[in-house]
């Protein structure tokens, strides 16, 4: 017998809940990551326990959750702030907030703290989808550089270790260490790319097979 289409069950179960999200993945069978994904793209899935919600990544299940959670008023999907795990939100209404450093920050102007990297640096908590707005952010400037063969190999190397780009993947490796593997490598040098990542808390940002994107860093914007 085919399997009801997730779309229907999820409609004749809101207000959603994580257990009633878990139940309707279930009968659809598909995994319960996809099921957050669909909840999350769809306007009319938005709604989001209210309160201090403790945000339930990896990183957060492996550091005491059950004791976590018992100060905050319920869970809230990944948002790709594992470096800062645990962490909670705030939700009031149609308003989150980042609960950091003893203060509540909206999402919007919430930057990731790179004090993992050189302690200045930001990350945006959302994608930033306009060129001209990562162009105003510095964004560009050292590949255009680059191409222009203004900056030696070595000079690169050196750009990425100071930016202190990490991977986003729970373990923050500098991305610079991977960078100066290869060049000290001798060739031919191969790239080898892993191109589906299966961890825990890995969502997709469309709800089809056939049009599925993974993303790592953090969940899709809300649709507005």
């Amino acid at each position: 017998m085919e399997k009801p289409s997730l779309l229907p069950l999820l409609d004749a179960r809101l207000p959603l809940s994580e257990e009633k999200v878990a139940e309707a993945a279930r009968l659809a069978g598909i995994p319960l990551a996809q099921a957050w994904g669909v909840v999350r793209y769809y306007p009319r899935y938005r709604g989001l326990p209210q309160g201090r919600l403790l945000v339930d990544d990896p990183v957060a299940r492996a550091r005491g959750f059950a004791r976590l959670l018992k100060g905050a008023d319920g869970t809230h999907p990944p948002l790709g702030l594992e470096a800062l795990s645990p962490i909670h939100v705030r939700v009031e209404g149609e308003k989150r907030y980042v609960e950091w450093e003893g203060r509540l920050i909206p999402f919007k102007e919430f930057r990731l703290p790179f004090a993992l990297g050189h302690g200045d640096r930001l990350l945006p908590p959302e994608p930033i989808l306009e060129l001209d707005r990562y162009e105003a952010l510095g964004g560009l400037v050292f590949l255009r550089r680059a191409l222009k063969n203004l900056l030696a190999p070595e000079a690169i190397l050196e750009a990425v270790e100071e930016a202190g780009l990490l991977g986003r993947g729970g373990a923050a490796f500098p991305a610079h260490i991977k960078m100066r593997a290869v060049a000290r490598g001798e060739p031919p040098r191969y790239l080898v790319v892993n191109a589906d990542e299966s961890e825990p808390g890995n969502f997709k940002a469309c709800p089809s097979s056939s049009s599925r994107t993974s993303w790592k860093t953090r969940p899709p914007p809300l649709p507005t």
